[in-house]
This record gives structure tokens, sequence and C-alpha cells, in this order.
């Protein structure tokens, strides 16, 4: 039964993912404030002759800013 629902439970929580973005600050200061922000993008694939879930990237991109005040 866990068999089976492995790959189900894989494609939910990689579809939970899939599309997150997210920004927070690191450093913040009077003067100086420093974010990293980005986006995380995942492929879920099932490989039918090893019988395993693949999970890949898809483009996932984190960027960092610095600002002064």
């Amino acid at each position: 039964m866990v068999r089976k629902l492995k790959p189900i439970i894989t494609f939910i929580v990689t579809l939970s993912l899939a599309q997150i973005t997210q920004a927070t600050s690191i450093y913040d200061d009077q003067y100086t404030r420093f974010d990293i922000y980005g986006q995380i993008r995942l492929i879920n694939s099932w490989d039918t002759e090893k019988n395993k879930t693949i999970i890949g990237d898809d483009g996932s991109r984190i960027v960092s800013t610095i600002t002064e005040n």
C-alpha cells in the first residue's frame, strides 16, 4: 500500500513547492538593508524503468540586493 502511495505523495509535495516565491531581509539597520528573494521551480516525473520519482530543477532563481539609505 505504501509503495503505491509514494508517487502520489511525492507529486503532492512537489506540486506544493513548485511555485514558491519568497523574500526575506537578512540584514536591516538604519543605513543598510540586505534582501534575498527568488523563486523555486521543480519538475516531477516518474521513471517507469527504475520505478522511482525524479525531481528536477526548472529554472529556479535566487537574487540578492543591497540598499543603502
